[in-house]
């Protein structure tokens, strides 16, 4: 293992130098949206080895795992952190929170109309924690720093020498989930001089050179075992589930009954909670027969609900196009809304939350009741778009848009010909109460809601006859007979719920149930086997309000496999891969291959790193326990008594109580297409290609003629 040693020494700092430490900093999205997220993507411009081995020796932290995580032992979490923090916490949280809340404080805060850091100024001459700890020269700073965030940056560099990239980076990781979320303000956008981020780091910069005892942190005492032993543990566990994975892929045959006449075709999300539902689909009947394509669907679409929310149903690297709206009047539910939200915020308002309680708190008992004895509703998703609204919307972008869209997405799952009587469109979501981070279970190519609304979007806009006639002038042919038909694969109790089952033929959904039936059971069962989730519990873990672990959720995530479906059917792949249809002979241009390496394998190597960084690091990268989590300005979470923003897995979606049920081995990305096709997707996008040759994903080639390719040191060998 060579490893590139990088300076740490310090150096001046000018506006180039902060931009490219802010621009290293992930994402967080919020509660509504929680998407997964890298956190180290703003080193994938090195290696792997070289960027952790770095990132070891600024924050003190193994980020590289021990044979205990690697090996499955049983293992207590720590989720312990420098005590040091505290500090900056108690001093700079309260503020932070305070000016980021989304309208649940009955009281907002009296600077929100300004910028972060001008709020920050303002607020620090009348907070008398603050004052205490000021000396005159810090209270004098103060008066005279500029109203400019990186201005203020590089006049505090200037004039106390201490601040360099390095410092930067160490600041920014002290409370990280804050400076993801601060990122997300501009992500996608160049950062302005006083946006969100610039003004959370001046207001770090100007902490450490005035209250340095908030922000410096003393040398752990811990020596982190050797890196190296470490890196080498890794790859063997790496290369062991390749091994094992590829002999799978190798001894799938040709099945004489692939190409038979299909009655029914399911499309999945690719979501690695799809590939067992898919297996025990196919498995049920030779007339089944599934694709795997992002859980949007191709459905570039935004959609603003009555209460004003835009949400994206659309993966987060792209900004959808089409945004939508409803049109429907529902006064009624927006009185109710109106006055729900009245009621929470005088429950959080003090000291009328007291009054609150003793005079009409007595009310909250029945709700109360219900869902600790489990009367309540499941299965039920909150959001309630009407067809005609999504007609409306697909008028609204006209025919020739509308057929462009559907063109597209059957050019990228090579549907030109061959279509059965029904197509299942199947999306999925997790419905579970009481959990702040339930977006984090729903669809992450839906923007962390879930896949209804692309799947119905998909099949109202393929069912229309003005749709499949513009279809028809571009050569593909859908027959009259053929039934585009929405679904729901809950993911807890792993039901999946036709939406419009009267569309199906009275004979055929009789067996279509019975098989979903059959599917249901037998992967509740591979659950019990795999994690000790009982099938019995599952509808009630989905209604119980107090459940931490209503599903393991992507735990186990660990390769992609970009293939056509055939390749893979009949493989227990254990849960494990995401699974993506492909067939590289209908795609000379490499242009669906460009979108899956530049999209789902992005993503699924993001999910990968989450699920690595919330198991290998949980007290810095983790969201912390479940059952001591406080919800923030309705976008994030604190555990217990900490001020500190959390980003990242709840510990809970990593491990079971006992030990950890995610491996973090690297993911392995596994595409069925000639080398050649590759590598011009590879030498036209630096992004993918960062990760390759970095090392953040093992890039295995499926090739026709040569077999099993591994890219390393940017060469090809075979495996």
């Amino acid at each position: 293992m060579t490893v590139n040693k990088i300076s740490l020494e310090a150096n001046s700092l000018d506006k180039n130098m902060i931009l490219k430490s802010m621009e290293k900093v992930p994402p967080l999205w919020g509660l509504d949206a929680y998407i997964a997220v890298n956190p180290f993507m703003g080193y994938t411009d090195d290696s792997f080895i070289n960027s952790l081995t770095y990132l070891e020796s600024v924050l003190k932290e193994e980020l590289i795992p021990n044979e205990n995580l690697l090996s499955g032992k049983p293992i207590k979490a720590s989720n312990v952190k420098n005590s040091k923090i505290h500090k900056l916490e108690a001093l700079l949280g309260g503020f932070l929170a305070s000016y980021s809340d989304q309208g649940i404080s009955f009281w907002p805060n009296p600077w929100k109309d300004l910028d972060l850091w001008n709020a920050f100024l303002q607020w620090s001459n009348k907070d008398p924690l603050m004052n205490s700890l000021l000396d005159d020269s810090g209270k004098e700073a103060l008066k005279s720093l500029s109203t400019q965030a990186i201005e203020s940056i590089i006049a505090m560099a200037k004039k106390h020498g201490q601040l360099n990239e390095k410092k930067l980076e160490k600041l920014l990781f002290l409370m990280p989930g804050w400076a993801s979320y601060f990122r997300k303000s501009t992500w996608l956008e160049d950062f302005e001089e006083n946006s969100d981020l610039p003004s959370y780091l001046a207001i770090l910069c100007f902490l450490d050179i005035y209250i340095n005892e908030v922000t410096s942190i003393e040398n752990d005492s811990r020596k982190l075992t050797d890196i190296k032993q470490r890196f080498e543990n890794l790859q063997f566990h790496e290369n062991e589930y390749r091994s094992k994975l590829l002999a799978k892929l190798k001894e799938k045959k040709e099945n004489p009954n692939s190409k038979i006449s299909r009655k029914v075709r399911f499309l999945f999300c690719i979501d690695v909670r799809s590939e067992p539902m898919r297996r025990y689909l196919e498995a049920q009947s030779d007339l089944i027969e599934t694709d795997g394509f992002a859980g949007f669907f191709g459905m570039p679409i935004s959609w603003k609900y009555w209460t004003n929310e835009n949400l994206s149903h659309s993966p987060a690297i792209i900004k959808p196009p089409l945004a939508f709206k409803d049109s429907h009047n529902m006064t009624v539910t927006k009185k109710m809304s109106t006055v729900k939200n009245w009621i929470q915020k005088i429950k959080r308002t003090f000291p009328v939350g007291f009054h609150y309680v003793e005079s009409a708190g007595f009310l909250s008992s029945l709700g109360l009741s219900a869902k600790s004895l489990g009367i309540v509703k499941n299965n039920q998703f909150s959001r309630k778009v009407l067809d005609r609204d999504i007609e409306k919307s697909i008028d609204t972008i006209g025919k020739e848009a509308a057929v462009d869209v559907a063109e597209g997405i059957l050019n990228h799952l090579s549907w030109k010909d061959h279509f059965p009587d029904y197509i299942i469109i199947t999306g999925h979501g997790s419905h579970t109460y009481n959990n702040p981070h339930e977006a984090g279970l729903s669809c992450g190519a839906c923007s962390g809601q879930t896949g209804e609304l692309s799947s119905r979007f998909f099949c109202i806009l393929m069912n229309r006859e003005d749709v499949r006639e513009g279809l028809s002038l571009k050569g593909i042919h859908i027959p009259k007979e053929t039934k585009f038909i929405p679904a729901i694969h809950e993911t807890v109790t792993d039901k999946i719920q036709v939406l419009k089952e009267n569309d199906l033929d009275e004979d055929f959904k009789k067996d279509l149930n019975t098989w979903i039936d059959n599917a249901q059971r037998e992967y509740q069962l591979e659950k019990q086997a795999k994690l000790g989730l009982d099938p019995k519990t599952a509808i009630r873990r989905s209604k119980d309000w107090a459940e931490v672990f209503p599903e393991a959720g992507l735990a186990g995530c660990a390769s992609i496999i970009v293939a056509k479906n055939i390749r893979t059917r009949d493989c227990n792949l254990e849960g494990r891969s995401f699974l993506n249809s492909y067939d590289w002979k209908n795609d000379k241009d490499c242009k669906t291959l460009e979108l899956l390496l530049t999209a789902p394998v992005v993503v699924a190597s993001w999910i990968n790193l989450q699920y690595f960084a919330s198991t290998v690091t949980p007290s810095l990268f983790g969201a912390g326990n479940k059952l001591i989590h406080s919800i923030v300005g309705n976008f994030g979470v604190f555990e217990g008594n900490s001020w500190d923003l959390k980003a990242g897995l709840p510990l809970q979606s990593v491990h079971d109580g006992i030990k950890f049920i995610h491996q973090p081995i690297r993911l392995q990305a596994i595409v069925e297409a000639p080398i050649e096709y590759i590598e011009k997707v590879l030498a036209g996008n630096q992004g993918i290609s960062q990760l390759v040759d970095g090392e953040w994903i093992h890039l295995i080639a499926w090739d026709p003629d040569f077999g099993f390719q591994i890219r390393l040191n940017k060469k090809w060998s075979k495996i």
